[in-house]
């Protein structure tokens, strides 16, 4: 990738242009598209892109999830190097399991749980960065919500749209107009729901008219129309529903909440830090959600979790179980925090000022030290995925 964009720097416009350098949205993204289809001779290199959605989607319509690399562990396992490719529907976070085996796209190392970074030579991406070991494997097997599959299928129609040779460019005005067609019915802005409201407000106001993936998906879905026809055909798409608006978007609305990855990924989270520290000390669990910032309601898929981490919490000693406990952990999270490095050194200082300072014995605070350290680690990494 780095001898590419060497290829394609344009003076005073940047070098890199970001991970969406090479298959959009983004600002560099046609002109290097129609740089490489020069060099190589090969005409339809930008159906495998954004390229017909470039000047509807924001340059970071895809979320800050798709510089993280997403696979399906089965592909990579009957990976052939001759016929086999990472589709780009691997690069859309709305995009949660595989289509071809039904299960759970990958997101980080099932071995040591490291993230990996797109960016990553591609003849190297089928194994871990960190650890080396292989990210193929049998895969975990799910039952999406039915929202999750409808929106999964928006995303696919769209890079069908772009993947048709000869198709034309989506404008700007589509999803401007749209919106504007939504608001000639619409009663007040506060009918919509939190998920596609600003960025109503924010077209009509015309400061903003890019959007992302999950707005454009989200607003079909609000509407009832798919996303493709939201844009091929805005002006049909935003007439008066037959049913009153907002009806049936809870589902919707709420789908980052019931995204499938995180909540798996905070169930690992949670779980880890249980197995880790259920012999010696166990925050309440609520710190964890507020340090996740997670939803005490949804965010556990496995309800055995969080059961499991609650009784064994109640259980144990009492001086674990008063409010100076919780105290001393929330310090020590800060501290740990705010240290560009723990060291062994570091980390018996903390130990002894927050001794010193709650008037407890080192043992017990050095218990609470040593779960804060493995807190910090987990919840990093899921934050980090997020």
């Amino acid at each position: 990738m780095s001898q590419l964009r060497r290829l394609f720097h344009i003076h005073g416009r940047g070098g890199s242009g970001g991970t969406s350098a090479f298959c959009g949205p983004g600002r560099l993204f046609d002109d290097r598209v129609s740089r490489l289809e020069g060099f190589t001779g090969v005409e339809f290199i930008r159906c495998g892109t954004f390229s017909v959605l470039n000047s509807v989607l924001s340059s970071k319509a895809l979320s800050k999830s798709s510089v993280r690399h997403r696979w399906c562990p089965k592909c990579y396992l009957e990976w052939d190097d001759e016929r086999s490719y990472e589709p780009l529907l691997w690069r859309v976070n709305l995009s949660v399991y595989c289509p071809i085996h039904l299960c759970a796209l990958e997101t980080s190392c099932g071995s040591c749980d490291s993230p990996q970074a797109v960016s990553m030579c591609y003849e190297k991406r089928r194994t871990c960065s960190t650890c080396g070991l292989s990210l193929s494997g049998p895969g975990r097997v799910f039952s999406p919500s039915d929202y999750a599959v409808w929106a999964q299928r928006q995303v696919s129609e769209l890079i069908e749209l772009c993947a048709t040779p000869g198709q034309r460019p989506i404008g700007e005005d589509a999803y401007v107009c749209f919106v504007k067609g939504i608001a000639k019915w619409l009663e007040r802005p506060g009918l919509l729901p939190r998920a596609i409201r600003h960025s109503y407000m924010e077209v009509l106001a015309g400061r903003k008219t890019r959007v992302s993936l999950g707005t454009l998906v989200a607003f079909a879905a609000f509407q009832g129309v798919s996303a493709v026809e939201l844009l091929v055909n805005p002006r049909a798409a935003a007439s008066p529903p037959l049913f009153s608006a907002g009806t049936a978007f809870d589902e919707p609305s709420s789908l980052h909440r019931h995204h499938f990855l995180r909540v798996a990924a905070f169930d690992s989270c949670v779980s880890k830090i249980f197995d880790r520290c259920r012999y010696s000390f166990l925050p309440p669990l609520r710190l964890l959600i507020e340090a996740a910032r997670a939803s005490v309601e949804v965010e556990f898929d496995d309800v055995s979790v969080r059961s499991r981490y609650q009784y064994v919490f109640a259980q144990q000693d009492a001086h674990f179980l008063a409010t100076s406990a919780e105290t001393i952990f929330r310090q020590a999270v800060r501290s740990i925090a705010n240290s560009r490095r723990v060291t062994s050194d570091r980390s018996s200082r903390i130990v002894r000022l927050l001794s010193e300072m709650h008037g407890r014995p080192k043992d017990e605070v050095r218990a609470i030290v040593s779960t804060a350290l493995i807190c910090w680690a987990e919840l990093s990494k899921f934050k980090h995925w997020r």
